[in-house]
């Protein structure tokens, strides 16, 4: 699209193998039996579907993500 430069697909680097670990312990407590105890709101998106999915958008808007 306009305004965007050829290279920066090529430029991207995926995150270092310390910061995914982080962040999947992250989520893995979010989805926890023990956080959705205490956890209404993300319990609430839990419940929404019906094989208890929640979307990376909804995740990702976390702040601690």
């Amino acid at each position: 699209g306009a305004g965007t430069s050829g290279g920066e697909e090529e430029s991207w680097q995926p995150p270092d193998p310390e910061l995914i670990q982080k962040l999947v312990t992250q989520i893995e407590y979010y989805l926890s039996d023990e956080n959705l105890e205490h956890d209404a709101f993300l319990l609430k998106h839990v419940r929404r579907n019906k094989l208890g999915f929640v979307s990376v958008k909804l995740l990702t808007s976390f702040k601690k993500v």
